[in-house]
């Protein structure tokens, strides 16, 4: 799984850094490996003066990695569509394929409306290639000055670590000089922060800024701030953050025993076999046991977070929320009216379970003149309803024994 921009980090690869990950694929012990390609966040680079120039590189671009890349992109980030749910998975035929079949017994096909608008955002992303125009230039212009204010102030808090930020809207920090071994306790002595979890709920109470603990990611220690929001959303964010960082004490704590994050296969399958009549009165849980897969699956902690944040206001408290990784940026004009057109014309009806054949064409036009990318439309290119959607159809056709994905 690489995820190129990345979310949370924030981070861009480089070339060089690509052709590592590729070097190693290449081993012959490593030849069956996969590569799901996440590059949502491409058009979302910045650039630091005195730096050299970061590009985005698509992974399937680099030597013997076609084949094996499934290459995942969307219409949410870049085109600022999230709502809308497009997005769209291209590679050999013989992925495509049976994606294809999957998402014919899932959805049926991507959501019409949304393809609509799609059309027209790739036509116009098409037109400014052809003219030699950059399509997000104010755009990236407005998200830096976030990004470098961001940088500064985070700059300036003793002892916080965080990975600078070169891409997509995102701020990983790292609080592990403060948690590691250690935890933070209050002027009052009341209340005792044990790790980043306990201080994301500890910043929305009492700050209320809300922000996304690191475990969400597999990072014990981290928290991830999104700057797709106003600068005075960041500026009260910030200064909560540093506030309450400041207000505690951090102090050593006694080690525990060390827990594993391995977590057993469990049976999905297997006979029907007879049971006992339950009671009448028995609770659900009892009478319809569910798949025991559904345990493993955590509840996204960005949808607690906001959660919890929305209850705040609904009290009529201000929250400063860095946690939504949405643009707050606006669709162009001419994508907004294709969709509405659509509405108003009556294209709500099913389309091709792999996409509107123009949507697909101008993708494959897309990939091939920016990317250098080949893709056949009618059989390479398939669209769905976003791409989280487009990795999940991805990991289902697959046989693995473990998903590996670069570290923030």
């Amino acid at each position: 799984m690489l995820c190129n921009p990345s979310n949370p980090a924030g981070t861009v690869h480089s070339p060089a850094q690509l052709e590592n990950i590729a070097a190693v694929l290449r081993k012959p012990q490593f030849r069956h490996i996969l590569v799901i390609a996440d590059e949502i966040y491409e058009q979302l680079v910045y650039q630091d003066e005195g730096e050299a120039k970061r590009e985005h590189q698509s992974f399937a671009t680099l030597p013997g990695m076609y084949e094996r890349t499934l290459t995942v992109n969307g219409f949410s980030k870049s085109h600022a569509m999230p709502g809308l749910r497009i997005g769209y998975l291209a590679a050999p035929k013989y992925f495509v394929q049976v994606c294809t079949k999957l998402q014919g017994q899932l959805t049926s096909c991507a959501n019409s409306v949304g393809q609509a608008a799609a059309v027209e955002a790739m036509r116009y992303e098409m037109e400014c290639v052809s003219q030699n125009e950059e399509r997000m230039t104010e755009t990236l212009a407005i998200m830096d000055a976030k990004r470098k204010y961001i940088v500064k102030r985070l700059q300036a808090i003793p002892q916080l670590e965080f990975a600078y930020p070169t891409s997509a809207f995102y701020v990983f920090l790292d609080l592990a000089s403060y948690f590691d071994g250690k935890q933070g306790v209050t002027a009052d002595k009341s209340e005792v922060v044990k790790d980043a979890d306990d201080y994301c709920e500890y910043l929305l109470r009492h700050y209320h800024v809300a922000l996304v603990p690191g475990s969400a990611f597999g990072v014990k220690n981290g928290l991830r701030i999104s700057y797709a929001c106003s600068m005075e959303t960041i500026e009260h964010a910030l200064d909560g953050l540093e506030q309450s960082l400041g207000a505690l004490t951090f102090t050593p704590v006694s080690g525990g025993a060390a827990t594993s994050s391995v977590v057993a296969p469990a049976s999905n399958g297997g006979a029907v076999v007879a049971r006992a009549p339950f009671r009448e009165d028995a609770p659900l849980t009892e009478k319809y046991p569910q798949n025991p897969l559904l345990g493993k699956i955590a509840a996204s902690k960005t949808v607690v977070v906001l959660g919890l944040a929305k209850q705040l206001e609904a009290e009529g408290k201000q929250v400063w929320s860095l946690c939504v990784g949405e643009p707050d940026f606006a669709p162009s004009e001419r994508v907004l009216k294709a969709g509405m057109s659509a509405m108003e014309q009556g294209k709500v009806k099913y389309t091709d379970v792999k996409g509107t054949a123009e949507l697909r064409t101008l993708i494959a036009q897309y990939l091939e003149t920016c990317k250098g990318l080949k893709y056949d439309p009618l059989t390479e290119i398939l669209v769905s309803n976003g791409a989280k959607q487009t990795v999940y159809q991805a990991l289902l056709i697959n046989r693995f024994t473990a998903i590996i994905y670069n570290k923030v």
